[in-house]
């Protein structure tokens, strides 16, 4: 994003803090690259450290330089947050977060118990095919083997 001729990164860390002072510092771009070159507690034995990142030793005397290097900082935190983020994501999937209160039967997805219940806890009758021996306890199987089975016939 664009706000008057400064980059604004929202996906930097809140704790965005100067290795050398301490200073907790704006999200802001200029601003990050302003202080790499304003910091009063940053050492600079020479003129090749005119700007020394906030974050690592990287030191340089071009601003342009410092911004590109800032901005991989920004990068790498931003792709550290969405790896995070899809990992979490990945493993919520994986995880079978439903059970069944009867016996360890775990699912990815509530209908799935309920439908293990019906089938191996409950006392619900069974339903019968007219037109074979099948058998279920659930309505959308009955009718699933009816379509596939029977679709002739119906």
């Amino acid at each position: 994003m664009v706000f008057h001729g400064s980059e604004f990164f929202p996906s930097l860390p809140d704790d965005c803090v100067c290795q050398h002072c301490h200073q907790i510092l704006s999200k802001e771009l200029n601003a990050l690259t302003t202080h790499t070159g304003q910091c009063k507690d940053t050492p600079r034995p020479d003129t090749s450290h005119a700007y020394v990142c906030y974050k690592c030793s990287y030191h340089t005397q071009s601003l342009d330089r410092i911004t590109d290097h800032i901005k991989k900082h920004i990068r790498d935190n931003h792709n550290r947050d969405n790896d995070n983020r899809d990992n979490d994501i990945k493993k919520h999937m994986r995880d079978k977060n439903y059970g069944c209160p009867y016996c360890p039967y775990t699912a990815r997805i509530r209908s799935q118990v309920k439908n293990h219940m019906i089938t191996k806890h409950s006392n619900v009758s069974r339903m019968k095919c007219e037109f074979c021996n099948f058998s279920t306890k659930l309505i959308p199987q009955l009718r699933f083997h009816m379509n596939h089975k029977h679709a002739n016939i119906l």
